[in-house]
Order: structure tokens, then sequence, then C-alpha cells
């Protein structure tokens, strides 16, 4: 899995939607995300939804979801153990 590091101790990775977790972070067209819920499947495995939020505004929270295979741009602290 290629992968990119940044100056700030995070890296990128290319995950399969069912791989996030928890404090993962990607970019949408409205902005930054970052995961606050454990990503839960649904239909059959086929469709992976996770509770997201602003990393500078809790308040702001709504639920995404994406196919299981579609693959996300997730920068991942370094300090986190990848699995």
């Amino acid at each position: 899995m290629p992968t990119r590091s940044r100056a700030d101790g995070e890296s990128t990775h290319m995950l399969f939607a069912m791989q996030l977790r928890i404090g993962d972070r990607f970019t949408d067209l409205d902005g930054a995300w970052e995961i606050v819920g454990d990503p839960l499947t649904l239909h059959g495995g086929k469709t992976v939804e996770a509770r997201v939020a602003r990393p500078n505004d809790p308040r702001r929270v709504k639920h995404m979801t994406w196919a299981a295979h579609e693959r996300i741009p997730v920068r991942r602290s370094a300090g986190r153990g990848s699995r």
C-alpha cells in the first residue's frame, strides 16, 4: 500500500472503506473530516457507514456512507499501529 509521509506525523494511505478506523482523517468536497464512531458494515458487507465530524468542531457531526470496495485517501497518525 503506497504511503506518503507528512511533516506533522501523519501518512496518507489509500484504504478500502471497510478498513476505516476511528481517528482517520480525509477530505471531500465539503472539507476535512475525521472518523469519530466505529464504522459499520451494512447490506451484507457491501456498504460501510461511519459517523464523521470536523476535526476542529466536534459539534458538526454527520453520517457518511461508502461502497465497501471504494478506495478512500486517508491520513492516519504515525503514532497509531497498523493492522
